[in-house]
């Protein structure tokens, strides 16, 4: 058995993100208006009509009537135009776009009642269930490394506690490695997550520079944990872990820890007593 191996079996010693465009437009009707008397043959009458329709000064009778249907158009087609399709459009479509998406999206996602917020976030009889765990500890440690061959024991001593207002179980290892004479620290963190519904661990310690994370639930009697957890071996193979750990008394403990590599069979790696000192 590596010291990589035996580091991954003791690590386990604790469970383990339209354009809006109005047309508004005015309609002559030229039937409608009583015609204008032309203007003297001298003066052009309405064939001289301003220039471009709009730039010139009005002649005789008809003039005034170009300049009202191109001017009044222009503002009713243009600035009119431009102020409902642009101006209107940045104030709908980006004003209240940015009420709707971002300001109500932020009242429905962060403006939760307080009161809920608290329950939602108070630990509860879940977390009760791991009272049996707290204390200090004398452990004794067996690990099996190879079918057939005897297995290794060490010595070491556990001191759990509450932390964070009872949310999570923090457990601080020492012990030796086994077969050596090794210091070896270990510290574990179990509780119960709300949102997911479930039991969950993590496990860092002195022999590695990762994280364990498992999630697990309770059997019905509440005497029972179980967690598992998949990580990636040094070769790259998946390794799949189950623990166990069983609350005998209120004194006494036991964890029990399964691994299968691959597709592998799933074998007894490690068994942890814990004895109230």
């Amino acid at each position: 058995m590596t010291r990589r191996e035996i580091a991954t079996f003791v690590s386990g010693a604790l469970l383990g993100a339209a354009l809006l465009i109005p047309a508004s437009t005015v309609a002559q009707d030229a039937g409608a208006q009583k015609k204008a008397p032309q203007a003297p043959a001298a003066q052009g009458g309405c064939d001289s009509a301003p220039k471009a329709g709009c730039d010139s000064a009005p002649k005789a009778g008809c003039g005034e009537t170009v300049k009202q249907a191109c001017d009044t158009q222009a503002k009713a087609g243009c600035d009119t135009q431009a102020k409902a399709g642009c101006d209107t459009q940045a104030k709908a479509g980006c004003d209240s776009a940015a009420k709707a998406g971002c300001d109500t999206a932020a009242k429905a996602s962060c403006n939760v009642s307080t009161d809920d917020c608290a329950t939602a976030g108070l630990p509860g009889e879940a977390h009760r269930k791991l009272d049996a765990m707290v204390g200090s500890w004398s452990a004794a440690c067996t690990f099996w490394t190879k079918p057939g061959e005897a297995p290794q024991t060490s010595q070491g001593t556990s001191v759990n506690s509450w932390i964070l207002g009872g949310r999570f179980v923090e457990q601080r290892f020492f012990g030796t490695m086994p077969g050596t004479n090794q210091a070896f620290e270990g510290h574990g963190f179990t509780g119960f997550d709300l949102a997911k519904g479930k039991y969950v661990g993590a496990w860092l310690d002195s022999y590695s520079t990762g994280i364990s994370l498992s999630e697990g639930a309770v059997s019905s009697c509440g005497k029972v944990f179980t967690f598992r957890c998949e990580q990636v071996g040094p070769e790259g193979v998946s390794i799949k872990l189950r623990d166990e750990l069983k609350l005998l008394s209120a004194d006494r403990h036991v964890f029990t820890m399964w691994r299968a590599m691959g597709d592998g069979p799933e074998v007894k790696i490690m068994e942890i007593v814990y004895t109230r000192r």
